[in-house]
């Protein structure tokens, strides 16, 4: 949920971008995929009744071969919330908002942290709808949220989002080099990408 100040600044920050980029194309960091992955027939078809909160996620849908079937590494968060800690590593996955943009559609949007010696983190957010009366995950977009300012922002109950997202390491995987953003519109139940914007960003301050 925003405030009404933060939603008069997304609707200028659309505006402006939108104006600069007429015919947007994905950033190199971000990526929108069309996975139409089926989930178990125990799930609910009725969307408001999914608790996705509780809720079996696959991160082989954004860390694998999407079209790969069945998915692999299904990781079960409670309570919004999945931890693993291993010697030789550590994996969380949280879910940071749930949304419902239109009576059809539900928004889910999660980051995904892993690593060893360093960590990562994935930025991903899935559309579920209901296709032939099976829950389907029918888009998913995920991006790098491993720097400062990335994340994904949501607008008019997520008719509008933004996702900023971190590229290029060749600084060190503490600095990437740049911070992108993605301004995306709910159009026909999916996410259509509207405008971008490349910033570099300044590690002298």
């Amino acid at each position: 949920m925003v405030s009404p100040m933060m939603a008069r600044t997304l609707v200028a920050v659309l505006f402006v971008l939108a104006s600069s980029n007429s015919l947007a194309e994905a950033p190199a960091s971000i990526e929108v995929l069309q996975p139409k992955r089926t989930y178990p027939s125990g799930a609910s078809c009725e969307l408001r009744k999914v608790d996705f909160r509780n809720f079996t996620y696959f991160t082989g849908e954004w860390m694998g071969d999407s079209n790969q079937r069945p998915p692999d590494g299904p990781v079960h968060v409670s309570h919004g919330k999945y931890s693993l800690s291993e010697q030789d590593g550590f994996e969380d996955v949280s879910v940071k908002a749930v949304l419902h943009p239109n009576v059809g559609t539900a928004v889910v949007s999660l980051l995904h942290s892993y690593g060893g010696g360093s960590s990562n983190q994935e930025l991903v957010v899935m559309l579920f709808r209901c296709v032939d009366g099976k829950l389907t995950n029918t888009q998913l977009i995920r991006g790098d949220g491993h720097g400062s300012g990335a994340g994904v922002i949501f607008s008019d109950q997520g008719q509008k989002m933004i996702m900023n997202s971190v590229d290029d390491y060749t600084k060190g995987h503490c600095c990437p080099r740049y911070l992108e953003t993605a301004v995306f519109s709910m159009k026909d139940a999916a996410y259509v990408l509207v405008a971008t914007r490349r910033k570099e960003n300044d590690y002298r301050r």
